[in-house]
């Protein structure tokens, strides 16, 4: 269980999202790929308490690797209580014991934060307008003919 108060944990939890979202921005689409796979994993979690399956997440999986641990979306399961065990991120409690429901309602709070961030992330990916410099001949020159030909 998470040693911080809630008010703490979702001060973690909401840098962490900050940093989901300006890895993002360096790395367009990274955040959201991101974002949407951390909210798979809480989701399924929430969704089965009773299985302690759902609450391991293998630290050698490349995915995983990629998407969450090497990213800010790591700072929100260790916000939320989770462990580096034996080659595990892991969220108690051990033995198959259920989750309770303060920690289910933890875990849930937690998505709601991540899926705010999410959506800002995704409402500033429709936003950006791709455009050409003006005068620019859609191949980025300023008027010296099409690729793959001449323009004498």
């Amino acid at each position: 269980l998470t040693s911080f108060s809630t008010s703490e944990m979702n001060k973690a939890i909401q840098w962490s999202c900050q940093q989901i979202q300006r890895e993002d921005a360096i790395n367009h689409g990274k955040g959201i790929a991101s974002a949407k796979r951390l909210l798979q994993y809480l989701k399924n979690i929430c969704l089965h308490p009773d299985d302690p399956k759902y609450r391991r997440l293998r630290l050698g999986n490349r995915i995983f690797q990629e998407m969450i641990y090497n990213t800010g979306a790591r700072g929100v399961l260790l916000a939320l209580g989770f462990e580096e065990l034996y080659g595990y991120m892991e969220c108690g409690p051990g033995g198959g014991r259920m989750l309770s429901h303060e920690r289910i309602q933890q875990i849930s709070d937690a998505m709601m934060i991540v899926n705010q961030a999410l959506k800002m992330m995704q409402v500033n990916h429709d936003s950006v307008v791709l455009a050409q410099p003006d005068g620019a001949d859609g191949f980025g020159r300023d008027g010296f003919g099409h690729a793959g030909g001449m323009n004498l």
